[in-house]
């Protein structure tokens, strides 16, 4: 199939009406906001906020006990923490640093960090929803918090993934990795030592199972990586929110 350029798309073209939006922001080098639909979305979240994300390593055959073949294991997170009349940030993480399964130090970690109040804010809910089934499963001491958290998660990347605010340099995508150096330029992944999810994993396993004269070193990159993967979507959000004013 020949490859046409987005501006070059005429409007007979067929699409659908998400990829006309896309184009027709492209096309006129315009954001779309949406700020009705915006505005209620961002007055539903309940304070403290929680902003999460994971990093995972997956195998064929699986590490640990009660672990499926290619199930995604997570031994990373990040949390930003946003109160309502908070002047500053908290911020609080976990990384597994040695061999052996890495989740349930990390569930019990969690648990401290994530009071029984409050919206969980992530980016692809299906990603972080998915991962607290498994670890239910796992640790059933800690199923009802981790299924409690799934109820009250708010998937950030829906704003964009769904056409609620669009901007042209975003060229379609919503990744978080995409959409944060264009919101907020001073911010970016291409400095970092560790920034993509496939490295990260592969970094992981062979730091808790490799050279100790490393660990400093790619624990404190895989720190880095994973807390702008948080603080991402809180800039974001304090975009969005100016943006609806």
């Amino acid at each position: 199939m020949k490859a046409i350029s987005i501006d070059d798309i005429d409007y007979d073209y067929s699409l659908t009406p998400k990829q006309r939006k896309i184009v027709d922001v492209i096309q006129s080098k315009t954001q779309y906001l949406d700020k009705p639909t915006v505005t209620g979305l961002l007055q539903s979240l309940t304070y403290p906020l929680y902003f999460l994300d994971y990093e995972t390593y997956d195998e064929a055959m699986p590490l640990y006990k009660g672990h499926k073949p290619y199930q995604k294991m997570v031994f990373q997170f990040s949390l930003h923490i946003v109160s309502r009349n908070s002047e500053t940030i908290q911020h609080e993480e976990y990384l597994a640093l040695e061999p052996g399964d890495p989740a349930k130090g990390l569930v019990k970690h969690l648990r401290r960090c994530i009071s029984d109040q409050g919206t969980v804010i992530v980016w692809n809910k299906a990603f972080e929803g998915g991962r607290n089934k498994e670890m239910a499963e796992l640790f059933p001491d800690y199923k009802d918090f981790l299924l409690d958290v799934n109820n009250r998660m708010f998937d950030l990347m829906e704003i964009v993934s769904k056409g609620y605010y669009l901007h042209p340099e975003f060229l379609g995508s919503w990744s978080i990795k995409n959409v944060l150096p264009i919101m907020e330029p001073e911010f970016s992944y291409k400095s970092l030592a560790i920034n993509k999810g496939d490295q990260a994993m592969i970094e992981w396993y062979e730091m808790v199972n490799g050279d100790e004269s490393k660990k400093d070193a790619v624990s404190k990159a895989l720190l880095q990586y994973c807390g702008l993967d948080t603080l991402a979507m809180v800039k974001v959000w304090e975009k969005l929110k100016e943006l609806i004013r």
